[in-house]
């Protein structure tokens, strides 16, 4: 994390820029794909992990790792702040969150319950990712990428459509959740691969 504060002292954009990017297009190549297969697949994982009683929770499973998912893309934003001595971005970034959890916490809880704070929890990590990108990019501290997490949110969501299908027509049976994880494995290393191919830019 310190790489950006360093790196642009000594003039060397591209390779900060670079080191950046790849922590941050693994993470996002493996969280995305995972994610969406936790919303359509939850219930089975809750299957492996917990008796029938936490079933009904399968749907906050989704929501509850996206929002780690932004807090954890965040913090390169938010040390990149500190070493640049605008601690106080993050701080304040960090009072957004808490502010948007707790509207969001007001307004969603008396309805939806546990999914209501579960959504809440995601929106203020989202606001937090979203300030300190913001900070860091007017401070020129890093230069955030938007084509590459479009594809990986493109094939994510579309490896989503087969692992569906095959959970519905495969039904609930434990014994064939690898098959349908193996499933969205292969189709999300397909397309990633095939997108690979189209020209740069796209």
């Amino acid at each position: 994390a310190a790489a950006p504060t360093r790196g642009h002292a000594r003039g060397r954009c591209g390779a900060v820029q670079l080191l950046v990017d790849r922590p941050i297009a693994l993470l996002l190549g493996v969280a995305l794909p995972a994610i969406v297969g936790m919303a359509i697949l939850g219930r089975d994982l809750l299957a492996l992990l917990a008796s029938p009683e936490f079933f009904p929770g399968a749907p906050l499973i989704a929501i509850i790792a996206l929002g780690f998912l932004f807090m954890m893309l965040s913090s390169y934003y938010e040390v990149s702040l500190g070493l640049a001595h605008r601690q106080h971005l993050a701080a304040i970034g960090a009072g957004l969150a808490f502010a948007v959890n707790l509207v969001f916490n007001i307004i969603l809880i008396p309805r939806f319950t546990i999914l209501g704070a579960a959504v809440a929890t995601m929106l203020g990590f989202a606001t937090q990712l979203g300030f300190a990108r913001l900070m860091c990019e007017r401070h020129r501290l890093i230069r955030s990428q938007w084509i590459f997490p479009l594809k990986v949110l493109a094939c994510a969501l579309a490896l989503g459509v087969p692992v569906w299908l095959a959970d519905l027509w495969l039904g609930p049976a434990l014994v064939l959740f690898p098959l349908k994880v193996a499933l969205g494995v292969a189709v999300f290393f397909l397309l990633s691969r095939l997108i690979a191919l189209l020209p740069a830019g796209w």
